[in-house]
């Protein structure tokens, strides 16, 4: 992005129109950038690895109000989730036998 990066959009979204539920697809598998977009207001973050089977649940379950991640950055945004109330528990995206 020309103006600004993820982060910064991120941040300016979801100051202007916190209700928003931003979805942060990214090849980024870093612990503390993950951290920074959830504690900007991030509802998902998806690695742009797993977008191809994950993507469309992704977006399924941000409608439905809950939080989402790839299941490989679960630990380290549950450690986020616990010290930003506002998004409750993060859920596991990784493929469920039932669904597989």
């Amino acid at each position: 992005m020309p103006e600004m990066n993820g982060l910064e959009a991120a941040r300016q979204i979801h100051a202007s129109v916190p209700k928003t539920k931003l979805l942060i697809l990214t090849v980024h598998e870093i612990e503390h950038l993950a951290e920074d977009f959830v504690e900007a207001g991030a509802r998902g973050y998806i690695l742009k690895s797993d977008a191809g089977s994950l993507l469309l649940e992704a977006v399924n379950t941000l409608l439905k109000a809950a939080c989402i991640s790839s299941s490989r950055m679960q630990a380290v945004l549950q450690g986020s989730a616990q010290r930003a109330a506002h998004l409750g528990a993060l859920a596991d995206v990784a493929p469920h036998p039932a669904r597989a």
